[in-house]
């Protein structure tokens, strides 16, 4: 007698993929306590946008987030990267607290428009530590940075940097 086994190839596919996830970022420590992530990439991994594109598909999982640390310096992200960072945290329209150091990533004006429009979508944030030293945004991505923090109209703590503005 054969037994014919069911696969959920979905599943399946998901489990594949997230253990791909973790070998290839064995490096990242995502710590998630109720409302609170602090995420940690190892700088210079050149995850790439592809790797940066699951990672913005996973923030914008966490739509009640209050307080965030996200450090992806140093890994070639690029604008595809950033655009899709910027994208799942759009949806994070509940945080207060945003360390945001995304330095050396090759974003370009796009990438920095995207998460300038990310930005925007949040009202409660009072605090932002947030660095894009050493990307080359130029003058329409920091313009739609300013844009978007002006949407913030409850920040009372910023710290920016940038080599280009």
């Amino acid at each position: 007698m054969q037994f014919i086994q069911f696969i959920n190839f979905k599943k399946l596919c998901q489990t594949i993929l997230l253990n791909q996830i973790k070998k290839k970022f064995e490096f990242i420590k995502c710590l998630k306590f109720q409302l609170n992530v602090i995420c940690k990439y190892k700088s210079g991994n050149k995850i790439g946008h592809d790797g940066a594109s699951t990672i913005g598909a996973a923030l914008g999982n966490f739509k009640f987030l209050t307080n965030l640390k996200f450090n992806i310096s140093f890994n070639e992200i690029g604008d595809k990267g950033a655009q899709n960072i910027g994208l799942g945290l759009s949806n994070c329209t509940q945080l207060t607290n945003l360390e945001f150091d995304i330095r050396y990533n090759q974003i370009g004006h796009d990438g920095a428009s995207t998460i300038g429009a990310a930005l925007g979508n949040f009202k409660f944030l009072t605090n932002l530590k947030f660095d894009i030293s050493g990307n080359e945004i130029g003058d329409k991505g920091a313009q739609n940075i300013g844009l978007g923090l002006s949407n913030c109209t409850q920040l009372t703590n910023l710290i920016f940097s940038s080599e280009q503005i």
